[in-house]
């Protein structure tokens, strides 16, 4: 009895310490909060939504990026005089980045106000665009929205993070992306602004497959396990 009891404390402590590892690991992926006034006539709307880093393309053409279920967190949040009745939770989005060269646009993104970009002329040449589409649950609420960075990898998230937007944060310790966005349930509009982006953490780590997490698990359970049976051996 008092064995078994043993049993179940040294499998418990071992599931309890390999979990925290994992979990650790988890907690470590970047995620990067972008947020912006909504478009709508009360503005006290909100948008807002994460962006996880650590989400890979899976796109092989060097000037096109599909990140699946990068955008997470989606929310339209409504104020008080709010035209909606309630607050929209968008399910999980795809992020889809591309190369622009179009002279006109770079010179429109350089001209931003500061409260619209905080990258100033940085627009040379190339910048990259950024665009996803959100739905809710039920499918019947949406919206679209586009924002750009001077030129970077557009096959890589990592531009969010920390390390490599330092040079742009404003006083308020943020980067703002210049930004079109739609209305609540209505097409892209010409709507310039910004998002204002909190970038994610530098310590950015792969979360661990399902299969290799259930793996550690295992590993921790069978070694518990023996080594009370080596216990149990030498008391006999």
């Amino acid at each position: 009895m008092e064995l078994n009891k043993s049993l179940k404390a040294i499998i418990a402590a071992s599931i309890l310490t390999i979990a925290f590892n994992i979990f650790s690991e988890s907690a470590q992926a970047g995620f990067g909060q972008a947020s912006s006034p909504a478009i709508n006539e009360e503005p006290e709307d909100l948008f807002s939504f994460t962006i996880d880093t650590s989400i890979e393309d899976i796109d092989p053409d060097l000037n096109i990026g599909i990140f699946p279920n990068a955008i997470i967190n989606g929310l339209y949040q409504v104020g008080e005089n709010s035209a909606f009745p309630r607050d929209i939770f968008f399910t999980t989005g795809l992020l889809k980045s591309s190369v622009i060269e179009d002279p006109e646009k770079l010179r429109i993104l350089n001209n931003q106000p500061s409260n619209f970009s905080t990258f100033g002329g940085e627009f040379v040449n190339q910048a990259v665009k950024y665009e996803a589409r959100l739905e809710d649950a039920s499918g019947e609420n949406f919206i679209n929205f586009e924002f750009y960075s001077p030129f970077t990898d557009p096959n890589s998230l990592s531009v969010f993070n920390l390390e490599n937007l330092a040079n742009f944060l404003n006083s308020d310790g943020i980067v703002i992306f210049p930004r079109n966005l739609s209305g609540l349930n209505s097409e892209l509009a010409n709507d310039s602004n910004g998002f204002n982006f909190i970038p994610a953490s530098d310590s950015v780590t792969q979360v661990p497959e399902p299969s290799f997490a259930t793996g550690l698990l295992s590993v921790g359970v069978l070694s518990a396990f023996f080594g009370l049976k080596r216990q149990k051996h030498q008391l006999n």
